[in-house]
């Protein structure tokens, strides 16, 4: 007797077959009024970016592409539309945004998983918020995009509460927290900060930190070069108080030079007690040279715990800090060894308390900095 079928099962076969119909949506002209789209499907012409977005939007069955056969700058008079379904916007290096005082660009829950953004400009940015960001979107690619920001703007890229969005070779100037992942103290987020994103082989210049991961857990940060910050190149922090610090992060090869803060620190998020994780990162391969801070920062005051962190193969030499300083009681089997080169510094090589070289301490019975 032949096997049936269950009803649902059909349905859903024949929406994962439909889904993979992709419709792509051209872009002629760089205005940005409400506009619209003609055509059928899967080709369809649009007469704004905004247009195509709605249209992409609107057809929540198909993976939509949107590309442009115009080149220059669409001056935005309000925020586009929030991408809400899977679609892939490609500028080829082509077409720039010029958004001014208000967010971008935002692509926003499970509808928009699978999304990507490449080789698109965004400039003029100067309201706080960001120019960027993936809300509750995972899986998501950005990449080839060019960002220039104002001194005092949000971030380029905001990524809060998603999971494995990738961030590559975007090139940023400016901004607050240049590219920046984090988790926000709202349910569900809270009951599960894992991220498993990856941000490599971009180039961030000016801003106040380079890359910050604020409770961003499972993070790979590699290959990027960060220049001229006027805070940490590189900073795991706290979203909000609570023990939910920045654990478990991977940062290599990496090179973070001539910024005003230390190339790699952990710090908390603001005023008051505050209460923070930041375990078993790993710190390798760096280049973190000639910053005015030092070149790993690793404090563990008040509530803050810094444990079983990893700080290894770096060069790390003409700093105006300390190469390695690991202050606070709160600090715990963080392993410093085998550094290629530690040298050059205005401070010690390796500061284990924040307070100068620490003595030998014979027949040790007692817990002193890093558990020595």
């Amino acid at each position: 007797m032949p096997t049936k079928i269950p009803k649902f099962i059909l349905i859903a076969l024949a929406l994962i077959c439909f889904r993979a119909q992709a419709d792509t949506y051209t872009v002629t002209t760089l205005g940005d009024a409400a506009g619209s789209c003609t055509g059928a499907s899967p080709n369809f012409s649009c007469t704004t970016l905004r247009a195509a977005i709605d249209e992409a939007n609107a057809t929540i069955a198909v993976d939509d592409t949107i590309v442009f056969n115009v080149s220059g700058t669409i001056t935005l008079l309000s925020t586009l539309p929030t991408v809400t379904d899977t679609v892939v916007i490609n500028g080829s290096n082509v077409v720039s945004i010029a958004s001014g005082a208000f967010e971008t660009l935002t692509f926003e829950d499970p509808e928009a998983d699978n999304s990507q953004l490449l080789n698109l400009g965004f400039t003029g940015t100067v309201d706080p918020a960001s120019t960027v960001r993936v809300n509750g979107a995972s899986n998501m690619l950005l990449q080839g995009n060019t960002f220039v920001m104002g001194a005092t703007t949000g971030s380029a890229i905001l990524v809060s509460n998603s999971d494995n969005v990738t961030t590559n070779n975007n090139h940023v100037s400016g901004g607050v927290y240049s590219i920046n992942y984090y988790n926000t103290a709202s349910s569900p987020y809270l009951a599960s900060p894992a991220y498993n994103g990856t941000i490599t082989n971009n180039t961030v210049t000016g801003g106040s930190s380079g890359i910050a991961l604020f409770t961003a857990d499972n993070i790979l940060v590699d290959g990027n070069t960060i220049t001229n910050s006027t805070g940490s190149g590189i900073r795991l922090g706290m979203q909000f108080d609570g023990p939910y610090g920045s654990s478990n992060n991977t940062i290599t090869n990496n090179t973070v030079t001539g910024g005003s803060g230390a190339g790699v620190s952990v710090t908390g998020y603001g005023g008051g007690v505050q209460m923070g994780v930041f375990n078993n990162n790993l710190i390798r391969g760096n280049t973190l040279t000639n910053n005015s801070g030092s070149g790993v920062l690793l404090p563990s005051t008040g509530l803050i715990q810094t444990n079983g962190n990893v700080i290894t193969g770096n060069v790390i030499t003409g700093n105006r800090g300390d190469g390695v300083n690991i202050t606070g009681t709160n600090a715990a089997n963080n392993i410093i060894y085998a550094n290629s080169n530690i040298s050059g510094n205005l401070g010690l090589g390796v500061d284990l308390a924040g307070n100068g070289v620490t003595p030998n301490d014979a027949g040790d019975v007692d817990t002193g900095p890093n558990g020595v």
